[in-house]
């Protein structure tokens, strides 16, 4: 399924993609590189409120991706609540440079330059 997604995004067919991540979700919900692809469909598809949905449940279930959540976020415009899993993130990995630039993107666009 997740390979007809993928072919699927390549083609032009999002919706077609979004439905078989979704529903490979549902047959395997602990199938992390499904959920994976889910969210970055849902992404792509301007659909931020369902990515955001689906990373925060998948960052709940596994730490590593607190990053992705974060970014959802700031997909969404809450900005104030990347900051704080950015900064989650950073106390599980403090040096790991694509948090820490996400995280200066973050409080850039929040107008705080210093702080970037």
């Amino acid at each position: 399924m997740r390979l007809l997604a993928a072919i699927g995004l390549r083609l032009g067919v999002s919706d077609d993609a979004e439905y078989l991540l979704e529903s490979a979700c549902a047959f395997e919900p602990d199938n992390t590189e499904a959920r994976v692809d889910y969210i970055r469909c849902l992404s792509k598809r301007q659909n931020f409120v369902a990515a955001r949905e689906q990373a925060k449940r998948l960052s709940d279930a596994d730490p590593r991706f607190q990053q992705l959540h974060a970014v959802t976020c700031m997909q969404c415009g809450d900005y104030a609540a990347a900051l704080k899993v950015f900064d989650a993130a950073l106390n599980a990995a403090p040096q790991d440079p694509a948090v820490l630039t996400s995280r200066g993107h973050a409080r850039k666009t929040m107008g705080d330059v210093d702080a970037a």
